[in-house]
């Protein structure tokens, strides 16, 4: 299966839960509470489509269209946003179908401005895992640490002492900022 028709079952799924979610938030359906749910998967799927076409007419030198794609993204979100603020019906679910349906025409146009996308072999596809893989791991493993020396602490606080707990490391974080970005300039300098 192409990358193609990939991302057209993809879409079509996506399109519709994003028609599950309108008819559920419209009220022609029951369950209103999993309406936010649907609207989130589905116009997020949308949006990694809107943002892989833009990331393609990048790739491909076509910053124009990159632009035109944008102003169509935001004049229909910000207009169907604006429609449903006038309504009373704008809230978070609905935000989330507006995005996911302004996507949806911007998508296709990058799209069909794309040219054929080439096909990669799967073993290509999977040395380039691997060796993305070896760099990688470090990097995830830092991340991983720089959370536990940064964040950490926090949780920790607020189950052993609770709420103030973190209030508390917070205000002495910010009380000594000053000499940890001395500190960060030392070490860039040594």
């Amino acid at each position: 299966m192409g990358m193609a028709s990939l991302l057209l079952s993809a879409s079509a799924a996506a399109l519709l839960f994003l028609s599950i979610s309108t008819l559920r938030l419209l009220g022609f359906l029951e369950e209103a509470s999993s309406t936010l749910a649907l609207a989130l998967a589905s116009s997020t799927f949308l949006q990694l489509v809107h943002g892989l076409a833009r990331a393609g007419l990048f790739a491909r030198g076509r910053p124009w269209k990159v632009l035109a794609v944008d102003a169509i993204f935001t004049l229909i979100s910000l207009t169907g946003i604006f429609m449903l603020s006038q309504t009373a019906r704008l809230d978070v679910s609905s935000a989330f179908l507006v995005l996911g349906f302004a996507a949806i025409p911007t998508s296709v146009f990058a799209m069909r401005s794309l040219p054929r996308l080439a096909r990669v072999p799967w073993r290509v596809v999977r040395a380039l895992i691997r060796k993305a893989w070896r760099l990688g791991r470090w990097i995830a493993a830092t991340v991983c640490l720089h959370w536990a020396t940064g964040q950490a602490p926090l949780f920790i606080a607020a189950a052993l002492i609770g709420p103030y707990g973190p209030a508390a490391l917070k205000a002495c974080q910010n009380l000594l900022a000053p000499t940890h970005l001395f500190l960060i300039g030392l070490d860039g300098i040594l």
